[in-house]
């Protein structure tokens, strides 16, 4: 099925050009974006991610309509790849099925890698003169309450739930989590398998704040590692007593 996507600002609010440019492709849907400037929000980009299927091309008209950056591009085409749907872009003539396609994609993500490659011996040598300054003491550790070990206990012994130890302790369940996840002993550890910010992430799914499309292009990978992340992190809340949280996992869709 050939799919499109096209994306105005407020300025612009007239899709027009861009829809002159693919309905030579012979296009049966549309999802048409008008965003604001001051919202990163893509409802119709992650309808879009949602619908496709195996076999299915999208078509944009360039690369800035589809994506903010190089990385978030990146991660687009990692998830349509991941379900075997191929984008093409009418402007840069990009085609990820094809060969010359795939060599500008390896390209795209040799010039990701030394922005951020930049990136990060900029983020050092900062961090190197703050240090010289006195100024960088690092990320601050969550301060443990008081009552915390034996809350925690409770929790292992399955008197408890986390909602509830949270409660008592004065603080929010993925705080409650960080804790735990940050004390060094082995009962704890397990929640360091996970992604750094996957329980924040994991509280706004469950919130219904972020679905699993959006979830793939924050973690960047693929959609059944995140599915399969989800379903590790609800049973280890059932393991550890969070049964009122799991319990509200939405389906996965």
């Amino acid at each position: 099925m050939n799919l499109a996507y096209v994306r105005v600002s407020t300025r612009e609010q007239n899709e027009s050009r861009q829809m002159v440019s693919l309905h030579q492709f012979g296009i049966e849907k549309w999802f048409i974006e008008k965003v604001s400037a001051s919202t990163a929000d893509r409802p119709k980009l992650q309808e879009l991610l949602e619908f496709a299927r195996s076999g299915d091309v999208i078509y944009v008209h360039d690369f800035s309509r589809l994506a903010r950056n190089t990385a978030d591009l990146l991660r687009i085409i990692e998830l349509l790849g991941a379900k075997e749907v191929t984008l093409i872009s009418a402007t840069e003539h990009f085609d990820t099925s094809s060969a010359t396609g795939k060599l500008m994609l390896t390209m795209l993500a040799a010039i990701n890698e030394f922005e951020r490659n930049i990136l990060l011996e900029r983020q050092r040598e900062g961090i190197e003169q703050a240090k010289l300054r006195g100024v960088y003491h690092g990320r601050p550790k969550i301060e443990i309450p008081k009552g915390f070990d034996d809350l925690v206990k409770q929790i292992e012994n399955k008197t408890i739930t986390k909602t509830k130890a949270a409660e008592l302790l004065g603080v929010s369940r993925t705080t409650l989590r960080n804790m735990m996840a940050e004390n060094s002993k082995p009962a704890y550890k397990q929640y360091e398998d996970f992604p750094e910010g996957f329980a924040a992430m994991y509280s706004e799914y469950l919130a219904g704040n972020i679905n699993i499309p959006e979830m793939v292009l924050a973690l960047r990978k693929p959609r059944r590692e995140v599915e399969l992340l989800i379903r590790r992190y609800t049973a280890l809340l059932k393991e550890q007593g969070d049964a009122d949280t799991a319990s509200s996992v939405p389906p996965e869709n």
